[in-house]
């Protein structure tokens, strides 16, 4: 970019390369919508450590896009995404929702990712509840859930376990969690799987090959 552009009366910015073409442009219409474009290249609004609210020009907050990549309304918020006869992408190589938001099973074509885990102790944190945890040591490995008041997971998270070590695998609740199993709260041996389910603002099932005793 060379050259800045100001253009009140259009109500426009327009930036230019060296040989007066323009890179990109942001302007207004006279309804007072905001166009920002950028021929041939992205546009970045924000970083990793920045959310972005969109208000609805009463300086109240409508949507807000967190840095931790989340999109999600306001309170009393609803966001809707797409319209009656488009297509939502949810991923590009897994899965998309049809124009009446149902999901396209047929489009599911892979896995999920994986948290690779090797110390003797872990705590789940929020991003763990779109991944398997994988426990790898040769000494036991106490697994902790937060508190709710620490990581809000959503009622209905589930998030499986697989112990790949000898150390057995323990689940334990963090302060004020309680973690209802049976019979115990150990993943039997190397290569048990678990998952650990939350049913209340506190209150979690752990469930799989887990030890007699």
């Amino acid at each position: 970019m060379n050259d800045v552009l100001i253009t009140p009366a259009s109500r426009k910015v327009e930036f230019k390369d060296a040989s007066s073409n323009i890179d990109a442009k942001i302007e207004t219409d006279t309804s007072g919508n905001l166009n920002i474009t950028n021929a041939g290249g992205d546009i970045t609004i924000g970083d990793t450590t920045t959310d972005i609210v969109v208000g609805n020009g009463s300086a109240n907050v409508d949507i807000i896009f967190e840095a931790a990549g989340e999109i999600r309304g306001a309170t009393g918020v609803n966001v809707t995404l797409g319209q009656s006869d488009s297509k939502i992408l949810v991923d590009a190589q897994n899965a998309s929702l049809d124009a009446n938001g149902n999901l396209d099973v047929a489009t599911i074509v892979a896995g999920r990712s994986i948290n690779t885990q090797t110390g003797t102790t872990y705590t789940f944190v929020l991003a763990d509840r779109l991944k398997i945890v994988t426990l790898n040591n040769s000494s036991a490995i106490t697994l902790t859930i937060p508190p709710n008041s620490s990581v809000a997971f959503a009622v209905g998270t589930s998030i499986d376990i697989i112990q790949l070590g000898e150390g057995q695998v323990t689940v334990a609740g963090g302060s004020g969690v309680t973690v209802n199993s049976t019979p115990t709260l150990k993943l039997r041996a190397r290569y048990s799987v678990g998952s650990c389910l939350k049913i209340a603002t506190d209150t979690w099932i752990f469930m799989g090959d887990l030890a007699a005793s």
